[in-house]
């Protein structure tokens, strides 16, 4: 069992009402995607100084930085690119 499917981070998610979305992307991008966000998350524990077992707290302003910003490949913001009238192939 993968670390992201176990019964300990599924009541983590469950506990602060996170939706967990397993990506069918395949590698590399699913492994860009994730090690961005990492990074985001590790960047602004540090700006804050904040201990790494708090990043859960800085979890909801990654994300909407991280949804927010237009990417490389489909040059849209994944808040962008939900919108029906943002049909495109890659």
């Amino acid at each position: 069992m993968r670390a992201w499917e176990s019964t300990e981070f599924i009541r983590l998610l469950n506990s602060k009402k996170i939706k967990h979305i397993i990506s069918s992307s395949p590698p590399p991008f699913s492994e860009r995607a994730v090690q961005e966000i990492k990074n985001m998350i590790h960047t602004r524990l540090d700006g804050l100084e904040m201990d790494a077992e708090k990043w859960i707290e800085v979890l909801p302003s990654v994300l909407k930085k991280y949804n927010s910003r237009t990417h490389g490949t489909t040059g849209l913001s994944p808040n962008d690119a939900r919108d029906d009238k943002n049909n495109i192939e890659v």
